[in-house]
């Protein structure tokens, strides 16, 4: 029997443990005690650093997940033994948790309200939105310089940036790039088939058109045919040449040109009782229908269809013959509505010269095929 006043249980220094590092796990650290008889049960009389763990045994382990100055209570019990009675002792141990990790920072980003990937073939048309977030390790406060960012201007390879610090002063920054922002529609330029032009029917015109998709680069530029394919002459008439455009942001865009195909003929005339075009015809009698005949021809075939026939003009000129220099004024077609005869093969037009003085004009016919004849007259 050992005599219990010589016995006293007490706990092993050191009472200070060695700094540890939020976030990192401790190496395990085993308590110990001497005068101790039998069994030994250790505990914590006070809150532990949040993140470690005391076992029954006497071991502290765990992984801080704040930072800080601690002390706790340690506490051990035996169960005696050898005529020395169960025993309790206590102590307190300090540990300082340290914190130089810095928190996380990350970055997502949306156009148009859809998960964005930058990428330096990636476009988009739509303001980027950049969100950050940024936690530290056991869930510390943190602080973010700007937690959210709009990229709205159109460039290459955009970014934003920002930092976040913890509660313990620790900073990370964190830039978002390669960006790319092109909000402006593609520009087509469409050379053949011009606008308004005509077309001789069955001509072989080859389509010329170019797409510019600005800052973006084209992704698709399609017309009716190929650029340098032949353009649609099968048939007379109004017809339309669509180029669609769309550059790689997704912007689009649309040019129509319309052009006429028309029957290829040639002008003949002025006919009796004027003269040819280009001449003077000599002077007339005011006050009676003139009688304006002309032929248009395709080949050695007389073609009658009206709509060859922009309209016929008389416009006062200087002298006989002269330079034209009143305003022209429409013979056909006009509200009156006069028409132009067919006889033969012939285009007949009466002008009634009752309302015209005394003077010297020009007659003008202007014709789909882009030829405008005229021939110089005077009024007696």
């Amino acid at each position: 029997t050992i005599p219990y006043s010589v016995v006293r249980l007490a706990i092993n220094p050191p009472f200070s443990l060695a700094a540890a590092e939020k976030g990192v796990a401790i190496p395990a650290y085993q308590f110990t005690a001497v005068n101790s008889f039998g069994t030994q049960t250790w505990s914590a009389t006070s809150a532990l650093p949040p993140g470690l763990a005391l076992s029954a045994t006497g071991v502290l382990q765990g992984t801080p997940t704040t930072a800080g100055s601690y002390t706790f209570g340690l506490q051990v019990s035996d169960t005696g033994a050898n005529g020395v009675p169960p025993q309790t002792a206590t102590a307190t141990i300090a540990i300082v948790i340290t914190d130089t990790r810095p928190p996380t920072l990350t970055a997502t980003a949306t156009a148009g309200g859809q998960p964005f990937t930058p990428g330096a073939n990636i476009w988009t048309n739509q303001n980027v939105v950049v969100t950050f977030s940024c936690s530290d390790f056991g869930g510390g406060n943190v602080s973010i310089a700007q937690p959210q960012l709009t990229l709205s201007a159109e460039g290459a390879n955009q970014s934003a940036a920002t930092s976040c610090t913890d509660a313990s002063n620790n900073q990370v920054s964190l830039t978002f790039g390669g960006v790319n922002i092109d909000k402006t529609a593609p520009v087509i330029s469409v050379i053949t088939p011009a606008s308004g032009a005509n077309y001789n029917l069955a001509a072989v015109v080859n389509a010329e058109y170019t797409c510019d998709g600005g800052l973006s680069g084209i992704a698709a530029c399609t017309g009716p045919v190929a650029s340098g394919s032949p353009i649609d002459t099968v048939t007379v008439g109004p017809k339309s040449f669509v180029v669609n455009a769309t550059d790689r942001a997704g912007n689009s865009a649309t040019r129509t040109v319309n052009y006429n195909v028309v029957m290829p003929y040639t002008f003949s005339g002025f006919f009796s009782p004027l003269s040819p075009a280009g001449t003077f015809a000599g002077y007339f009698n005011r006050g009676r229908n003139l009688t304006i005949k002309w032929e248009l021809l395709n080949g050695a075939t007389q073609l009658t269809d009206l709509s060859l026939i922009n309209n016929l003009t008389v416009q006062p000129n200087s002298g006989c013959p002269g330079t034209p220099t009143g305003t022209p004024t429409a013979l056909y077609p006009n509200s009156q509505g006069s028409t132009i005869l067919r006889v033969s093969g012939q285009y007949v037009f009466n002008w009634d010269t009752t309302n015209y003085g005394r003077g010297c004009y020009t007659l003008r016919l202007s014709l789909t095929n882009g030829q405008s004849p005229t021939v110089s007259l005077g009024l007696n």
